[in-house]
């Protein structure tokens, strides 16, 4: 709770009703900013079209409310010739057991069909969350985008 001075309290409690519901929409407004800023934010880029390497960039939250929007993403990618994709998650705010059973389920479906999966930008909370599952043997990590395309040259070739 903020500390709240009785010069402060006198201020709120004179406010007119206009000006307090002025203050209330204001208010709201800054919560609903605060909860779309934290939605998951997709982006693709095409690295190599020879090679089929991809890009997606994952920025938010990674997890059950904010799922539906990667899996969207996952089953068009999956669709087609095989997919070397990178994933960049260091703008990925963080992730639950949804967000890591989605990248399993995609990165079996990549891996399948003959194409592999690298995550970059790993930060530690999902990083814990990979190891704890587990998965760290499933996923690659390299640092750059450029480590992640040199792998994937590397193991088209």
């Amino acid at each position: 709770m903020l500390p709240v001075n009785q010069g402060e309290l006198t201020e709120l409690y004179s406010l007119t009703k206009s000006q307090k519901i002025q203050l209330n929409s204001t208010f709201r407004a800054f919560l609903k900013d605060i909860r779309y800023s934290s939605t998951m934010k997709l982006e693709l880029k095409i690295i190599n079209q020879e090679l089929n390497i991809l890009l997606l960039s994952i920025a938010g939250n990674f997890e059950s409310g904010h799922i539906t929007p990667l899996g969207n993403e996952f089953s068009k990618l999956v669709q087609g010739p095989p997919v070397q994709l990178i994933l960049d998650v260091r703008n990925a705010v963080g992730i639950t057991a949804s967000g890591i059973n989605e990248l399993v389920k995609v990165r079996n479906e990549i891996v399948e069909r003959g194409g592999k999966v690298v995550l970059i930008g790993v930060n530690s909370r999902i990083q814990t969350m990979i190891d704890v599952s587990g998965l760290n043997r499933y996923f690659p990590f390299v640092v750059s985008e450029a480590d992640a395309i040199q792998l994937m040259s590397e193991k088209c070739a």
